[in-house]
């Protein structure tokens, strides 16, 4: 059986404002593709990913709206 590790990754929009601070995924979005947010109740593209490595891998994810 596979291993199934979940990744704390924290949402950022394009002003660098937090949307979504320690949220814990099983997968992680890749650039270009489009996550909903049910907080905001609309769709954002990935614009970037920032993986900051310590004791623990904490995942930065840069969304920018989609109209």
């Amino acid at each position: 059986m596979f291993f199934k590790r979940k990744y704390s990754v924290t949402f950022i929009n394009g002003l660098g404002n937090i949307i979504y601070s320690t949220m814990n995924l099983l997968i992680i979005p890749r650039i270009d593709e489009q996550v909903f947010l049910e907080k905001e109740k609309k769709y954002f593209r990935v614009s970037n990913i920032t993986h900051y490595l310590n004791d623990k891998h904490g995942i930065f994810i840069y969304l920018t709206p989609i109209n």
